[in-house]
């Protein structure tokens, strides 16, 4: 990875809809991100996957970042995570991946709340969403 480089991506993984990732990615100057939406919302088999990519704003990139910090992407040493051991029945993993030159961090999160630490880690997952365009309504994730 070059030096003035930087990734993250967001994987969400529901018990009953069809998968998401978004990743986002800085290359010296240049912001991009790339969408995808396996299969249609209810059920992977309602429609094909929905595939977008665009160039961010330098100001979208910036307020990801902000929300990152929020909940200290990068320093946060209790790592947020999906008990060991722990069987949900009804809900979603949600994955959050970074990467620097040298440096790589996940945090997988069981259906995070909207309060707190897990609120943060929601809200900068949520802006990626909304970032994405997709046509999935954040109230809809859970």
């Amino acid at each position: 990875m070059a030096s003035d480089s930087e990734a993250y991506r967001f994987t969400w993984l529901p018990s009953f809809s069809a998968l998401l990732t978004i990743r986002v990615e800085r290359r010296g100057s240049v912001y991009v991100l790339h969408a995808e939406h396996l299969g249609g919302y209810r059920s992977a088999l309602d429609a094909p996957s929905t595939r977008r990519s665009r160039l961010l704003l330098p100001s979208e990139w910036n307020e990801f970042q902000r929300k990152l910090k929020a909940f200290s992407f990068w320093t946060q040493s209790r790592r947020m995570s999906v008990p060991e051991n722990f069987l949900g029945l009804d809900g979603a993993e949600w994955l959050l991946e970074g990467v620097q030159p040298g440096r790589y961090k996940a945090y997988l999160v069981w259906s995070p709340g909207e309060e707190g630490q897990g609120g943060a880690f929601r809200e900068a997952c949520l802006y990626l969403l909304e970032l994405s365009g997709l046509a999935i309504p954040p109230s809809d994730f859970y």
